[in-house]
């Protein structure tokens, strides 16, 4: 791998952690926001549920009242005290529904709903999931399908006095869509921020690159005659006429050349498993 390629790999290992670490704190803090806006949304519906049953508890304890005249006069107060609210954020929205044989039926206007009052829906319909599961008596959050096939994010509360169902919404895009321009700016800007280190690190690093490679032709022609100057030796070492031998102090043969196994009478196999002691005269040996 050459110097500049290295260089290209570091850019791109840069430009990855630079993504990763935008992606992964976008994702976070989506998922807190996430959290925050389910959190509110399931209380918006478990306080209005508890207000609601508190008005037809109030309705009930008057004499003469039976049960479908509650309902009535329950409807009318939520509707009186709905008639001006129009939700939170662009799509956030409080629907009331009650059950009717097989359907689905609202109960309140809806701020979607072109005609005010959305049709019913089939009770077994893939739509409204969230006030399907009010209906059956469960509470808690979701994401779903509303009314209108939109993917929203959900609390849903039955009403127990009144059997209806409350489900406080808002539109899952609308969440969504902040971080994901958020998450383009960001990817826009590390990728701004990346090239621009890209382009200052490849000047910064080019006279390096330059001085290393003149530096590694150095080394290499001082290795090529290293390698020519110890051919020579080792050729005038074997070819010398008199007999040359290197030993260790402890007399052991490192090496020695044809010549001198001639003078001695030994192969080089032989002498080399001998020491300069065993092949020398002892009173030579002084």
């Amino acid at each position: 791998m050459t110097d500049r390629i290295r260089v290209l790999v570091l850019i791109l290992i840069m430009a990855m952690g630079f993504f990763l670490v935008t992606g992964t704190t976008i994702w976070f803090l989506y998922n807190a926001a996430f959290d925050s806006v389910s959190i509110r949304l399931a209380e918006t519906a478990r306080s209005n549920a508890r207000l609601i049953e508190a008005i037809a508890r109030e309705e009930a304890s008057h004499a003469g009242l039976h049960e479908g005249r509650i309902e009535d006069a329950v409807l009318g107060h939520v509707l009186e005290a709905y008639s001006q609210y129009e939700g939170w954020g662009e799509t956030g929205e409080f629907t009331l529904a009650r059950r009717d044989g097989e359907l689905i039926v609202w109960v309140l206007e809806h701020r979607h709903d072109p005609t005010g009052r959305p049709q019913p829906v089939p009770f077994e319909s893939e739509l409204a999931e969230p006030m399907r599961r009010a209906l059956n008596n469960l509470s808690g959050t979701m994401v779903g399908l509303d009314y209108r096939g939109t993917m929203v994010v959900a609390a849903h509360e039955p009403v127990a006095e009144v059997d209806l169902g409350i489900v406080a919404k808002m539109d899952l895009e609308e969440i969504q869509k902040p971080f994901l321009k958020a998450g383009l700016f960001a990817i826009g800007f590390s990728f701004l921020v990346v090239v621009g280190a890209g382009v200052l690190l490849v000047r910064v690093s080019n006279p390096l690159i330059e001085e290393l490679q003149e530096r590694s032709l150095k080394l290499e022609d001082t290795v090529a005659a290293l390698e020519d100057s110890e051919e020579r030796y080792r050729t005038t070492f074997e070819l010398a006429a008199v007999g040359i031998a290197h030993i260790s102090p402890k007399g052991r043969f490192i090496g020695l050349n044809r010549r001198f196994c001639e003078i001695v009478g030994y192969a080089h196999e032989e002498i080399a498993v001998l020491t300069f002691q065993e092949i020398t005269h002892p009173e030579d040996l002084a």
